[in-house]
């Protein structure tokens, strides 16, 4: 299966909320104002919003207007994720898969990615269907993989539908149907114009 680091998702997702002082936070971060971002995120946090206290977290990860603190940002994406906010539960996966500012811990990572999952966070499930894909701190299980694929792919993850593709097209554990390979890559690709699925739909297309 072709490879895709995970991480990616952990670096670029920036998650957008309906709460107006997250969106205020949002949009003020995207224009490269931390500071104002940084604020409206810590007020959003300590109101109790998940997904103010996961972005919050991912300020602190990575530095922006505040040390790099990855005990922080744990414990911030662990909050996010108490409070029933997949993305926090995600991260927090990502950082315990990575072994990011704490040891590595696979049963940790696959304990959020299926949190995560339950909560409708396509990255998480998509995450969850790579460990079981690759047997990554858990027993390979290409059926779960399939379904933690489409599960994402359905929350509209397009990683989730890539790896769907990617399988579909190869054949490795499922049986080939290029058809469906192109239904999958051509999602992915519309979804984040990704130039990998949409040059693996336009070359199984010819």
């Amino acid at each position: 299966m072709k490879k895709i680091l995970i991480i990616l998702g952990f670096l670029f997702s920036f998650v957008y909320a309906q709460e107006d002082l997250v969106k205020k936070g949002v949009e003020a971060y995207s224009k490269g104002d931390y500071l104002t971002a940084l604020k409206y995120f810590q007020k959003t946090c300590d109101l109790k919003d998940g997904e103010g206290c996961s972005n919050l977290g991912f300020m602190y990860a990575f530095g922006l207007k505040v040390n790099k603190n990855y005990f922080k940002a744990m414990e911030l994406f662990k909050k996010a994720c108490d409070l029933k906010n997949g993305d926090g539960c995600s991260r927090l996966g990502v950082m315990y898969q990575e072994g990011i500012g704490i040891k590595k811990d696979l049963s940790k990572a696959l304990e959020f990615y299926k949190k995560a999952c339950d909560l409708n966070h396509g990255f998480g499930c998509c995450n969850l269907g790579i460990m079981y894909a690759d047997g990554t701190g858990v027993k390979k299980d290409i059926s779960k993989a399939l379904e933690f694929f489409e599960k994402s792919c359905d929350l509209n993850d397009d990683l989730g539908c890539y790896y769907l593709g990617a399988m579909y097209e190869d054949g490795i554990d499922v049986k080939k149907d290029i058809s469906k390979a192109l239904e999958f890559y051509k999602k992915s690709c519309d979804l984040s114009g990704e130039d990998e699925a949409c040059q693996s739909y336009i070359r199984l297309k010819k």
